[in-house]
């Protein structure tokens, strides 16, 4: 029932957006194309019919050729461009990027990059098929995402360090009071063995956190090295796609 929810909800919004596009002409509209058209081949068909029937009907069809020849020109490289380049903005504010995965964002980047590539006259010359403006972006992403790691990892490693240190500095004052015996002891011997159980406590203490700080650091370097092997996975991934999508290479794949 959820997923039925789900398609349902994510139809309707499909329909609301591409709304506009999905309407057919009005009959209207249709009619009077038809009829200008009609009128149009009609008139050359009888001025031409004197010259000959297959003369005329060519000169009749010429109309018909010349605006369905003007209609692909006008929609293949005008109107499917615009409609590609507004497509993403449209479904835009859709999209909560707080909530977006890197993952989600790739398919993203990769999705703007063939649209980008269909819409735009001018590319850089080593982009030559959308596989390869796909490759290239997830490239790039997967390069961006690496340094980002990086920084976080150092970042995320600094602060841990600083507030290890901030801990072993603390510790004087987080030291409880002596827990010794001193019946029997003279004044100095009773004052040396509470600043031996200190010193005692404040070791056992630091042993106890250094073995924490460097659990966290071991835990920072592999959570982080981790995600930065599958980035450099996913780089290595749009290489190759950026490859395999060459038109100059014999062997490429259709995107």
């Amino acid at each position: 029932m959820k997923r039925q929810n789900f398609v349902a909800v994510k139809q309707a919004l499909v329909k609301d957006i591409e709304g506009p596009a999905l309407r057919k002409a009005p009959m209207t509209d249709r009619g009077m194309a038809f009829l200008g058209l009609t009128v149009e081949a009609g008139t050359i068909l009888v001025l031409m019919f004197p010259a000959g029937v297959l003369l005329a009907l060519g000169a009749a069809a010429l109309p018909l050729l010349i605006n369905v020849a003007a209609a692909w020109f006008h929609s293949t490289y005008y109107e499917i461009p615009e409609a590609y380049a507004e497509l993403l903005s449209r479904y835009e504010e859709y999209l909560l990027s707080d909530s977006l995965s890197a993952q989600e964002a790739l398919e993203i980047v990769r999705l703007h990059a063939a649209v980008t590539y269909l819409t735009t006259a001018h590319l850089p010359p080593s982009i030559r098929s959308v596989g390869q403006a796909k490759g290239r972006a997830q490239m790039v992403f997967a390069q961006e995402r690496i340094a980002d790691l990086e920084k976080h990892g150092i970042g995320t490693a600094t602060q841990c360090q600083n507030a290890h240190q901030a801990k072993l500095k603390a510790l004087a004052e987080r030291c409880p009071e002596p827990e010794v015996d001193i019946r029997g002891m003279t004044a100095a011997q009773a004052t040396q063995a509470q600043e031996d159980w200190k010193q005692a406590w404040i070791e056992a203490e630091t042993e106890t956190l250094e073995a924490e700080f460097k659990t966290a650091l071991e835990h920072i370097r592999q959570t982080y090295g981790q995600m930065t092997a599958e980035w450099q996975q996913k780089e290595a991934q749009g290489l190759q796609e950026y490859r395999d999508f060459d038109p100059m290479n014999g062997s490429a794949a259709v995107a």
